[in-house]
């Protein structure tokens, strides 16, 4: 199968150069240029494995090599699209910095300003994101008194999408626009009675968790310290409703999870009820073994794949 190996050597060589990817993109440091350089050859890339996988799957002879390269080629598809998702994100946001850091003219004074930079995550209308959007845009362009206001209503509404960039569409980029635009936000969004009901709406529907799942729990791990962070800052007493949120957030979970869980806590030799402390270590803990178990397994069935 003279033919078998060199495919499979030639995808060995994408393989390699997707992983290259997927490190770049995971780096600290990333240039916009380089960035979109990447993203056009990767998508080259990706088509040539897919058809070099398609031509590996038609000369395996057994049906249990042709699931294990699927399931190889489908774990490879799942990572390539996700990276990408993350690849054209940073894109948008370096798009946003661009014209946020662009030197301006302020029309009174003939005076060039230098934004500054700054990173703010677009704002689409979701009142539990309000809070964290209004506390960037805030510090970083609205208490700036050396941006004027007409470019402080460009930045303002390229950060918006969907309902909330529909608000002040009709706005003309105006000095008195600007004021009238941020007044018709807050108007709209800084209602602390809708912001904490769609936060405490957010914790209830928390999404059932399946042992085999670590995504499902990182998500609700991640969602559960924001929905809470976000509560106290609106002044609810969170502090005390640790009991509460690991009732809630236990009955989500699959049986073998919660039996873990009460064999992690002794009810009878502990004076108090657990934390909610305790039961985030716990679950981050199990969401780590969850996602060490499935790149081992990953790993085992590329290598059976190249291999075959």
């Amino acid at each position: 199968m003279a033919e078998l190996k060199s495919l499979n050597v030639k995808r060995g060589a994408l393989k390699r150069q997707l992983k290259s990817f997927i490190d770049f993109v995971d780096r600290t440091s990333v240039t916009e240029t380089e960035l979109n350089e990447r993203c056009e050859r990767i998508t080259i890339v990706w088509e040539k494995f897919e058809n070099s996988s398609v031509e590996i799957e038609c000369l395996l002879e057994t049906e249990e090599a042709v699931q294990k390269h699927i399931e190889s080629f489908e774990g490879y598809e799942k990572i390539y699209y996700e990276v990408m998702s993350r690849a054209k994100q940073m894109l948008k946001e370096f798009a946003i910095q661009e014209q946020m850091n662009n030197t301006i003219q302020a029309p009174a004074t003939s005076v060039k300003v230098k934004l500054p930079t700054i990173s703010i995550h677009p704002f689409s209308g979701e009142y539990d994101q309000w809070l964290s959007f209004k506390d960037s845009y805030v510090k970083s362009v609205h208490n700036q008194q050396d941006i004027p206001k007409v470019q402080k209503f460009q930045i303002l509404k390229g950060l918006l999408k969907g309902d909330a960039l529909n608000i002040i569409s009709s706005l003309e980029a105006t000095n008195d626009n600007y004021d009238e635009a941020w007044k018709l936000l807050q108007r709209r969004y800084s209602n602390n009675h809708i912001i904490i009901n769609t936060h405490l709406k957010g914790l209830f529907d928390l999404p059932v968790v399946s042992k085999v799942n670590p995504g499902v729990l990182r998500n609700v791990i991640d969602k559960t310290r924001t929905h809470l962070r976000s509560l106290k800052t609106l002044g609810e007493p969170t502090d005390n409703w640790d009991t509460i949120i690991i009732y809630l957030i236990n009955n989500k979970l699959d049986r073998q999870l919660r039996d873990e869980w009460e064999k992690e806590v002794d009810y009878e030799k502990e004076a108090q009820q657990p934390t909610l402390d305790k039961f985030m270590k716990f679950l981050e803990k199990r969401c780590m073994m969850m996602e060490i178990s499935d790149r081992g397994k990953s790993a085992e069935i590329t290598l059976k794949s190249t291999t075959s």
